[in-house]
């Protein structure tokens, strides 16, 4: 067994005499303060447990002073072992001021923040020593120890209401002016940002379907979207590599069908149009991530790239390829498929920004005479929809059936908005540049070319 680190190195014990001496000489220091320690962020045992009287009196409503701190150490039993009244006096006596406060919880903060990295980081060197695992199953617990003091940094106070209240009326005020603007991260497609506002922060959306509805084309279109608006957008594919996506995303741009373009079947006044494609491409603010990655690897990737640019939105196609974290051999695959969506939730609210994740449905559709997808079709439900702020269905009815009357057409149906109406939108889909096309207008246009074919 190895000693633990995590208490040896960095610490300040002045500042937290400081810290609780301030609290002591004027308590209405420690409201603001109490969340953002916690009784293990002290180094000495002694000063978390005065902490932790602090917090146990608070609760009560009673004051904080060395009378009433002393007794509640009494009942939990640690006065004598945190050196009695005579130690709260001490504190009392050695503080000058109050008014530094803060700065002193500030460098308890840090101080045990690095604590916990040298422990996790310990962890690790051992794990890496130790462990019998397979490299694939033992990097995802060396993440998750990683993780863990990275979530504890980026603790967010909360926002009083006035400050949220005059945010987002400026942002109404925009919209107002200027209509073609969503509260959200545009999709590229003005139906879909007509009907859910765009992509919302903190919100996880669930784009579902059987293959070959234009899952992955979808949001491929969107992730481009996002990146013209001058959005930054991670793209994590599990099924496709760069080279694939890139393919896809070049015959998007100039409307040149992917087949064409993989196999170099291209006229000569077209490289024009590849030409600025690739011009376009190296502007966009869109990066794609094609390693397999546990929901905390993407979460770290996109704090890598958020360094270099903003990030407004990130992509997964698609959820149910995502590695987990596998606590037991007996773990049902529904479990797992829940832990990965209720982690992609908490990754959009912890980074406040949207999360699209493609999910699988059920081959269940395909034994019903009407295949239109339900929200019980989810693959390996569980918690995605729980998880889910949106859920929407894709369906081609033309996949299905050759003679369809509504060819080209890509149903996109809001099974589930927390935060909206649920409806059906009619997109188009492009087949042949794996795309789908922005409004009605290039519906019309579309179902006309076909006609002339």
């Amino acid at each position: 067994m190895t000693k633990d680190i995590g208490r040896l190195g960095v610490h300040s014990v002045e500042s937290e005499e400081a810290l609780l001496g301030a609290i002591l000489l004027d308590s209405a220091q420690f409201p603001p303060l109490r969340d953002k320690l916690s009784p293990t962020d002290f180094f000495e045992l002694k000063n978390g447990w005065v902490w932790e009287a602090f917090t146990a009196l608070a609760d009560h409503g009673a004051g904080i002073d060395i009378i009433t701190v002393s007794e509640e150490l009494r009942l939990k039993g640690h006065l004598r072992d945190a050196g009695g009244a005579a130690y709260l006096t001490a504190l009392v006596n050695a503080c000058a001021t109050s008014y530094h406060a803060p700065e002193y919880a500030a460098v308890i903060r840090s101080t045990s923040l690095r604590r916990k990295l040298m422990s996790a980081v310990g962890k690790i060197a051992q794990l890496s020593r130790e462990s019998e695992d397979r490299i694939e199953v033992l990097l995802p617990k060396c993440e998750l120890l990683l993780l863990e003091v990275t979530q504890q940094s980026g603790e967010r106070a909360a926002v009083k209401l006035n400050a949220a209240a005059s945010a987002y009326y400026d942002r109404l005020e925009a919209i107002y002016a200027d209509p073609s603007l969503t509260l959200g991260v545009p999709s590229g497609i003005h139906l879909v940002d007509a009907a859910l506002g765009g992509w919302q922060r903190t919100n996880l959306y669930i784009i579902a379907g059987r293959p070959g509805m234009g899952k992955t084309a979808l949001m491929l279109t969107m992730a481009l979207g996002a990146a013209q608006a001058g959005i930054g957008c991670v793209f994590v594919s599990y099924e496709m590599g760069e080279e694939q996506i890139t393919n896809r995303l070049y015959s998007q741009i100039t409307g040149i069908p992917a087949t064409r373009i993989m196999n170099g079947d291209l006229q000569e006044a077209e490289w024009a149009n590849i030409i600025q494609a690739r011009s376009d491409m190296e502007a966009l603010p869109l990066w794609i991530e094609t390693t397999p990655r546990t929901v905390s690897g993407i979460k770290n990737t996109v704090k890598r790239i958020h360094a270099e640019y903003p990030v407004g939105l990130v992509i997964v196609d698609y959820l149910q390829l995502v590695p987990s974290r596998r606590v037991s051999r007996e773990q049902s695959r529904e479990v797992e498929v829940s832990e990965i969506a209720r982690g992609l939730k908490q990754m959009a609210q912890g980074m406040r920004i949207p999360v699209l994740a493609a999910s699988q449905l059920s081959r269940r559709v395909e034994d019903r005479q009407n295949k239109r997808p339900q929200l019980a079709d989810l693959r390996e439900s569980g918690e995605i929809e729980q998880a889910a702020d949106a859920v929407i269905m894709l369906y081609r009815d033309d996949y299905y059936n050759k003679n369809s009357e509504r060819p080209g057409v890509l149903e996109w149906i809001v099974a589930k908005n927390r935060h909206g109406a649920t409806e059906t939108i009619d997109l188009v889909w492009d087949a042949p540049r794996m795309r789908v096309l922005n409004g009605r207008i290039e519906a019309v246009y579309l179902n006309q070319q076909r006609g002339m074919k």
